[in-house]
């Protein structure tokens, strides 16, 4: 709380480093005495989804023979063509699922975007449409 943070900001460094420590959001750098490493409780399983679904991902487009993919086929969107047969229901019967990681419970879209982002895959706009490589 604001109140908590205030009482805390008005101690000095050694009891706050204290109760830092305490409360699990800091812990000592194992190689060096002086330094910290910030954490956030229970952020584990989240990091381990983060990583499992990018190193599955970055598997799935290194796979592929010129190492790319289309991006509407990682993300299983159908693109409107008029020479697909179409059924009742108006889906595209080649319709893709897209790409289902197993090892992460977050969104195929989320990793793709994360890996954009860390520069890990790029994305090339072409005339078939958009490619990550």
């Amino acid at each position: 709380t604001p109140s908590e943070l205030a009482t805390l900001r008005d101690l000095d460094a050694d009891k706050q480093i204290s109760i830092l420590l305490n409360l699990g959001v800091l812990s000592r750098h194992p190689s060096d005495d002086g330094a910290f490493l910030l954490g956030v409780p229970g952020m584990g399983p989240i990091i381990k989804a983060i990583t499992a679904g990018r190193k599955e991902l970055l598997r799935v487009v290194a796979r592929k023979q010129y190492k790319e993919m289309p991006e509407s086929q990682i993300l299983g969107v159908s693109l409107p063509s008029s020479s697909k047969k179409r059924s009742a229901s108006g889906a595209s019967k080649e319709a893709k699922q897209g790409v289902k990681l197993r090892g992460s419970q977050l969104s195929t879209s989320f990793h793709l975007r994360d890996l954009l982002g860390k520069g890990w895959l790029q994305r090339m706009n072409t005339a078939s449409g958009v490619m990550i490589k």
